[in-house]
């Protein structure tokens, strides 16, 4: 009750006003499209793989923990209201955007890239190909145990299974149930340059996402 607020003329918080109102719809758009491309990315797996956790398919099959390493000791956790704007090295953590923050100080970057991050309370999982930290709250960093084993394959493949929603409670358990099939390295890497290849356009996406986040930012401030 104590705040006193700034109020500009009503002219110049129409012009404020819409701004922000076109930011956001922009914001959307680019939402839009990352969704799609990942969508058709997707799509390619299936096409070339089928449902890889169905009983029967032509792949090898192991358990989960004879394919993937649960390496989250080795990251470094950095507290979200610690997070930068901008900076020097990328802070994974397990909300929608794929780079949520940014750390300066180098003591403690995991360098062994690439790795993939998974929120064990969202379900959402990322790809990270350059040294980072991680968020503080609910994330696994795993690694491939296999060296026939493509990242991005992997990635994918755990972003196809059907991993139930429990809520705000941690799903990192349900995931290491799976048998994780691996089909030839030359199929997988096939697949992994057609994700490179969609990738481009996300990452133009996704850097003029956080631009139009700060932009919104600065003219809120």
């Amino acid at each position: 009750k104590e705040l006193k607020f700034q109020l500009p003329d009503l002219d110049k918080q129409k012009k404020l006003a819409d701004m922000l109102w076109s930011i956001n719809r922009t914001l959307l758009r680019y939402k839009e499209l990352l969704n799609k491309t990942d969508e058709l990315v997707k799509s390619q797996f299936i096409e070339m793989f089928g449902n890889v956790f169905a009983e029967e398919t032509p792949w090898e099959k192991v358990p989960f923990d004879e394919a993937v390493i649960d390496a989250t000791k080795h990251g470094t956790k950095i507290q979200k209201e610690n997070y930068l704007p901008t900076g020097s090295f990328p802070i994974y953590d397990q909300g929608q955007e794929c780079i949520t923050g940014y750390w300066n100080d180098a003591d403690g970057l995991y360098k062994e890239v690439p790795a993939i991050i998974f929120g064990d309370h969202t379900r959402i999982l990322k790809y990270a190909d350059q040294p980072f930290f991680l968020g503080a709250d609910g994330v696994k960093l795993l690694k491939a145990k296999r060296k026939d084993l493509d990242y991005l394959f992997l990635l994918y493949e755990l972003r196809t299974a059907n991993i139930p929603n429990t809520g705000y409670n941690r799903h990192f358990k349900l995931l290491k149930e799976l048998s994780i099939s691996i089909p030839p390295m030359e199929l997988q890497e096939q697949f992994a340059a057609f994700v490179q290849q969609s990738d481009k356009s996300k990452f133009v996406s996704d850097t003029e996402v956080r631009d139009f986040r700060l932009l919104s930012n600065l003219i809120r401030n």
